[in-house]
């Protein structure tokens, strides 16, 4: 069964959230402003208007990632090439809302299938303006602690995909009511574990994958007093090259994201070969 959200709501809302029990299948409501969708584990609240993630929560332990989100959120990021070779960057879903086309959830057997899609980018730096290049980002949401995550473009124009950013995550804060127990593991030379990185990561953190100067495929963001986290990652075999950011752009917020570098060629599309992990953990 299909549920397209836009233009109009023709979707049963689903019940309010119940008691959490182990292994149940996920959910999903709608409300004006947004597509909010949960399980035992975790849940995720989209915006309506731009398709950006606004809220992310440990249901168990109570926590929320974005706590100091302070626009209208984000979800990916791109950048182009042209053929003479200009790199040439974009500004993500919250500038490209004139071109979203709406969010769709599908259940399949008991999981959701959560489709969100844009047909055009915005690209400040090119004299239309706009660059016609669709783009749609799948996420697969189960019974577990873990939501994957797809990217697909369609490209019809002649510049070429250099890099894709997703997910891109803003507005994260602290984890409850300080960060001075918050910590930042991430798999640089021989580990690091970074105190309260969103006060103290002034000028970020992460490196290319694979490499000795980051040899694992993941990030995890934890609060020592609840004993749980944020995890994102990848699980990718083939080991495609990747960037695992986390940077600071003002005070008290972070952003988190995986940049994901196909094989540069002009008009080409773009499929995502590996999931893109997103979830919690205790």
């Amino acid at each position: 069964m299909v549920i397209q959200l836009f233009p109009v709501v023709h979707a049963r809302a689903a019940s309010n959230e119940q008691n959490i029990s182990n292994g149940s299948p996920p959910a999903f409501r709608i409300t004006s402003s947004a597509l909010i969708v949960w399980n035992d584990y975790l849940e995720l609240r989209f915006s309506r208007d731009y398709g950006t993630l606004t809220s992310m929560k440990h249901r168990r332990a109570g926590l929320e990632l974005l706590s100091s989100l302070k626009e209208a959120g984000g979800l990916w990021d791109l950048g182009l090439l042209t053929r003479d070779f200009r790199h040439v960057s974009l500004s993500g879903p919250i500038r490209s809302k004139e071109f979203f086309e709406g969010i769709s959830v599908n259940k399949e057997n008991n999981n959701l299938v959560i489709t969100l899609s844009w047909r055009k980018v915005i690209v400040e730096q090119l004299p239309e303006k706009e660059y016609p290049l669709r783009l749609v980002i799948t996420l697969i949401v189960d019974d577990s602690p873990f939501t994957k995550w797809f990217a697909e473009t369609e490209n019809k124009g002649d510049l070429a995909l250099e890099f894709i950013t997703f997910p891109f995550i803003q507005g994260i804060g602290y984890l409850g009511e300080t960060g001075e127990d918050d910590y930042l593991a991430m798999p640089i030379v021989e580990g690091r574990l970074y105190n309260n990185p969103v006060k103290n990561l002034i000028y970020g953190a992460g490196n290319y994958y694979p490499g000795s100067f980051y040899n694992m495929q993941f990030m995890a963001y934890y609060d020592e007093a609840t004993k749980a986290g944020f995890y994102i990652a990848t699980y990718d075999t083939e080991g495609n090259v990747k960037g695992f950011n986390w940077n600071n752009p003002r005070e008290d917020e972070s952003w988190i994201s995986i940049n994901h570098y196909p094989e540069v060629v002009y008009g080409a599309d773009y499929k995502s070969t590996y999931p893109t992990i997103v979830g919690v953990f205790n």
